[in-house]
């Protein structure tokens, strides 16, 4: 007959001993000091003060660049960062380091200086992490100003550096009140590549997205068929837009049976010089608005579409925006009193908007 076996007694003073999961200072890893169980070196070209003993897990760890470079198969124990870094960057490499041990909280604060260098050494080592803390920081600060100077520190600390493929990586991160306000500064300290990467900038990435303007055709009765009259244009993203208004219609539009125009015509014109361009080029999509306005009251004929312009198809619009009839007794308020001008209003954008097809409301 089976029994139940009895726990064992134990002894109120039997307990069993529990260790410390803190760790001393002494007991954590470090490059700095006696640096115990280091197990690589890195050195720095012809300085023999550069000579840090390092381990190779916490590097690897951390930077891919290491994972290659300390790998056993080299059969190597150091790395010379001098013919890979800039002499520039040496200042900064316990920088890098005490980021590598023990974080961010380690590193302290930083100059606005340090940022940029320590950005792209962070990209030359592949280290991810580092990378992204130096771009948070850089865009925390990029906006700031100092009053007393008028100066934009970081954004003169990166033209300082004359690195034109970093330049033009964090030049999104800047106002463009900054980039304006030191266009003189980045041609005299940044040179010529660096300041039309500012104005190239300035002119497409940071352009207005849409624009619109009015456009005012004296004497339209005195136009005949096929004659047309050209807006000035209108910057969208760095191209250019006009208005091309054809005041009694186009040949298309055709004429009444007495020979007279039957239609008012309009058309938004890319102007964009497309000679270079392959033959398959495409535009991104705008939209576009074009409105006959009317003088004496609110009342407006319109016309929306959106389209991808290419290199055959360089304009868009209506051939019958509005009929000559309509517009032509003078109570109706479409041509103005005195000179028998129309006006117009015209507005382009980047997208498709609202329009999912083209329209036009009398």
């Amino acid at each position: 007959k089976s029994q139940r076996c009895k726990p064992l007694a134990t002894s109120p003073m039997a307990t069993l001993k529990r260790f410390r999961d803190e760790e001393d200072d002494d007991e954590k890893f470090s490059w700095r000091g006696e640096a115990r169980f280091a197990d690589w070196t890195l050195t720095w070209g012809d300085d023999a003060q550069t000579r840090i003993h390092v381990h190779r897990i916490i590097l690897a760890r951390s930077c891919r660049f290491f994972r290659g470079a300390t790998n056993e198969a080299f059969q190597c124990t150091s790395t010379d960062l001098g013919k890979l870094l800039p002499d520039i960057w040496r200042p900064l490499l316990e920088t890098r380091l005490d980021w590598i041990y023990e974080g961010a909280e380690a590193v302290g604060t930083l100059k606005d200086g340090d940022l940029p260098l320590l950005y792209r050494m962070a990209d030359v080592l592949q280290c991810p992490s580092l990378k992204n803390h130096m771009l948070d920081l850089i865009e925390k600060r990029a906006g700031i100003r100092d009053l007393s100077t008028d100066d934009w520190p970081l954004l003169d600390a990166i033209v300082a550096m004359r690195d034109a493929d970093l330049f033009k990586e964090l030049l999104p991160s800047f106002p463009v009140e900054a980039l304006h306000s030191r266009a003189k500064h980045i041609a005299s300290e940044g040179g010529v590549e660096l300041v039309a990467m500012a104005m190239q900038y300035l002119t497409v990435e940071a352009a207005p997205s849409h624009a619109e303007s009015e456009f005012i055709v004296s004497q339209c009765r005195s136009y005949s068929v096929g004659q047309a009259v050209h807006s000035r244009a209108l910057m969208v993203k760095g191209e250019q837009f006009r208005l091309k208004v054809f005041p009694a219609g186009t040949n298309t539009s055709g004429t009444s049976s007495d020979g007279q125009p039957k239609n008012v015509s309009a058309f938004v014109m890319y102007c964009r010089s497309l000679a270079d361009l392959p033959d398959d080029w495409e535009s991104a999509s705008f939209f576009f608005e074009v409105c006959v306005l009317n003088w004496k009251s609110s009342i407006q004929r319109r016309g929306m579409d959106c389209f991808n312009f290419t290199k055959t198809l360089t304009d868009r619009g209506w051939h019958h925006l509005i009929e000559v009839q309509d517009i032509t007794p003078p109570e109706r308020g479409w041509l103005r009193a005195g000179d028998e001008a129309m006006k117009f209003s015209f507005r382009v954008g980047l997208g498709k908007g609202a329009i999912s097809a083209p329209f036009w409301v009398g």
